[in-house]
């Protein structure tokens, strides 16, 4: 349980991104820290185990709260906030506001799926709907800057799942279209700052590209265009790795209750080829070839499979490891880190809520991976970019019962800058000679990749040095 005193400050749904601290705080942000005062805190003290969830009558009733505290007194911080809003759209509560409000009364990240799907249709949605009009009656930085991935992002992310209904797809549909033309439209504008901050928000919005169109041809019943965005998607290595087995499924099961078999087939090699074990299990995919074709589904699996090599490559990149490791908890022998040729990374930090809920589960991977001399599980906590405390470090270690070693970044070391975080957690997998690998698909590393990486590289660790993961083939 987290504490009831603890701040979610994350603005990606399950990640955080790293954020420059600007003059004067975003709307979002400014709203955020209100309602940290005025509702959070109170309410927590009445249900410090948090609010409970069960209908969407009590999302109603949350969001009802915040429109009416904000609406009471937003008029206090408008003179003092210095910005071409107008009192109005000054007034008006930010996407992500709702989304980041609500997990914090109910203390959790994981929302009933009915909840979540009212709260963007009947809040999120509306919210952005609000300031695309803002925006789009004049175009400046400062308004501009009211989109931003905690807001689009997420109600994008989360009214496009496939629990979604259908109602609330559409709405996110409609509203991904009209950002897109606006924000493409405001990229071609003379004004750089207006238009490298237009383009920043498109690059984040592409990962949504071939999923929601897949997705929306899907509901539209035309298959083969559905299948065209998969399958684009998927060979480009830009379809949404983690919604394409989402997608896939369905699909696959559509054109099988059709009798076209060989459509499924095709979809099902190019998911087999383009992503790795740990963002589609190898075994539910077997069984979706044996089910596609009941007498050869299976070799054809094998045989497309055996076209595989490793999963993982080099990407050029090499970073500075410290000469001295200094780790701020949990000590690492010189004699332990000498010996270690793989370091297995996460980067973390104490106002990231889904860092914190990861814990436990780290845990287990560095007991996992004690006795092995060769791979090393640390984390690097990167308060200190964030003007944080190392105290306020030490006290979550010791309160989350942190086993592993946390290394403290700093000026000095810089790893954080070194290795691009651009959100939290981010994790990576480096060797010894501080050079980095990423994955032959291209997706995100994740807590199962360092499981896929570890026995990938047990399973050669004996082979020639050519035969590792990342070597030149």
């Amino acid at each position: 349980m987290l504490n009831k005193t603890v701040k979610l400050f994350f603005l990606i749904f399950l990640v955080c991104p790293i954020m420059s601290q600007a003059q004067r705080p975003n709307r979002s942000l400014l709203q955020n820290t209100f309602f940290d005062e005025k509702v959070t805190i109170p309410q927590l003290k009445l249900t410090p185990g948090g609010l409970s969830l069960k209908n969407t009558s009590t999302v109603d009733s949350v969001c009802h709260i915040l429109e009416a505290t904000w609406a009471k007194e937003s008029s206090k911080y408008y003179k003092d906030y210095r910005s071409d809003y107008t009192p109005e759209q000054f007034n008006q509560l930010d996407a992500y506001v709702y989304l980041r409000n609500m997990m914090e009364v109910a203390q959790t990240m994981s929302l009933p799926d009915n909840c979540l799907s009212h709260l963007t249709k009947y809040y999120m949605v509306p919210a952005l709907q609000r300031d695309y009009e803002t925006i789009k009656s004049k175009p400046t930085l400062s308004k501009l800057e009211l989109i931003h991935s905690g807001s689009l992002g997420n109600t994008i992310t989360l009214g496009t799942k496939p629990e979604t209904d259908r109602e609330t797809f559409y709405k996110c549909y409609e509203l991904y279209n009209k950002y897109d033309e606006l924000l493409r439209q405001f990229v071609a504008l003379p004004d750089t700052a207006i238009s490298n901050y237009a383009k920043s928000v498109l690059d984040t919005q592409d990962e949504f590209y071939y999923d929601i169109n897949a997705r929306y041809q899907f509901y539209q019943n035309d298959l083969d265009k559905s299948a065209k965005f998969l399958l684009e998607g998927l060979n480009n290595h830009r379809y949404s790795r983690r919604r394409v087995w989402g997608m896939t499924k369905p699909l696959v099961e559509s054109y099988n209750a059709t009798g076209l078999r060989e459509k499924s087939i095709t979809i099902l090699n190019a998911l087999l080829l383009n992503t790795t074990p740990d963002i589609v299990n190898r075994n539910s995919l077997r069984k979706l070839y044996q089910e596609t074709d009941p007498e050869n589904g299976e070799a054809i699996y094998n045989n497309i499979l055996a076209q595989q090599g490793n999963s993982f490559r080099k990407n050029g990149r090499k970073i500075k490891l410290p000469l001295h490791w200094k780790f701020l908890a949990n000590q690492v022998t010189p004699e332990r880190l000498k010996k270690a040729k793989f370091f297995l990374v996460d980067v973390w930090s104490t106002h990231c809520v889904p860092c914190l809920e990861e814990m436990p589960e780290l845990n287990k991977l560095y007991k996992k991976y004690a006795d092995q001399e060769d791979i090393l599980f640390l984390s690097i906590n990167v308060d200190f970019s964030e003007k944080g405390n190392i105290g306020d470090v030490k006290k979550t270690v010791k309160r989350l019962g942190i086993h592993f070693p946390v290394f403290y970044d700093n000026q000095l070391s810089k790893l954080q800058s070194q290795l691009a975080v651009q959100s939290l957690p981010s994790k990576s997998i480096i060797n010894k000679q501080g050079e980095l690998f990423i994955k032959n698909d291209d997706s995100e590393i994740t807590r199962n990749t360092f499981d896929l990486f570890f026995k990938e590289y047990s399973n050669i660790s004996k082979s020639p040095a050519d035969s590792r993961p990342g070597a030149s083939k």
